[in-house]
């Protein structure tokens, strides 16, 4: 329900399957925090890189800042293409299932 009414997200489909997509994972206030994902057989092709412009324009054009956690190294160069400038370097943890 909160992503209906405050989040913000761009897909990109293709022969009706949705094959990425840049979205609000998180919402406060002043701003978003950027979760983007990519089918395996289109990475490398550009989709992440567009998802990811149009969803920081949008943040940009309704004065929101888009934060941006890089937790992988493929984050953290689609961030820099995208104009980012990398603070410090931290260790992130998730689990599997």
């Amino acid at each position: 329900m909160d992503f209906e009414e405050r989040g913000i997200g761009f897909y990109i489909e293709k022969d009706g399957k949705v094959i990425g997509a840049a979205y609000s994972s998180l919402v406060c206030s002043t701003g978003i925090e950027v979760s983007l994902f990519v089918e395996e057989e289109y990475r490398l092709q550009g989709v992440a890189t567009v998802l990811s412009a149009n969803l920081i324009r949008w943040c940009l054009e309704h004065n929101m800042d888009a934060h941006w956690d890089a937790a992988n190294l493929e984050s953290c160069k689609l961030a820099e293409k995208l104009g980012y400038i990398p603070t410090v370097p931290y260790s992130a943890y998730y689990l599997k299932p």
